[in-house]
């Protein structure tokens, strides 16, 4: 039951990490509007955002990067203790 929790435990990670990349782009997108209506000024806004919100996003795909190859580690483990039980539950 452990791998199920810990299956569960990595798509809510998935989740959680799919949610603040919205999030960061949502901050960005404002970031861009208030450019296009306050000129100049909100730009160095905007840098100050873009250089933010690109390091948190850069940090959320490392973080993707590592759940996927757990979970592709984690079904490989699955299909070779499935491999290993068949001949026993087929005697």
């Amino acid at each position: 039951m452990a791998g199920v929790e810990g299956g569960a435990g990595r798509m809510t990670d998935l989740n959680r990490i799919e949610a603040r990349i919205n999030r960061a782009l949502a901050r960005i997108e404002a970031a861009l509007d208030a450019v296009a209506d306050g000129g100049a000024a909100a730009g160095d806004d905007l840098s100050a955002v873009a250089r933010e919100q690109a390091r948190e996003i850069a940090a959320l795909r490392e973080r993707l990067e590592r759940l996927q190859e757990e979970r592709r580690r984690d079904a490989e483990d699955v299909s070779a203790i499935l491999a290993d039980l068949k001949p026993l539950l087929e005697s």
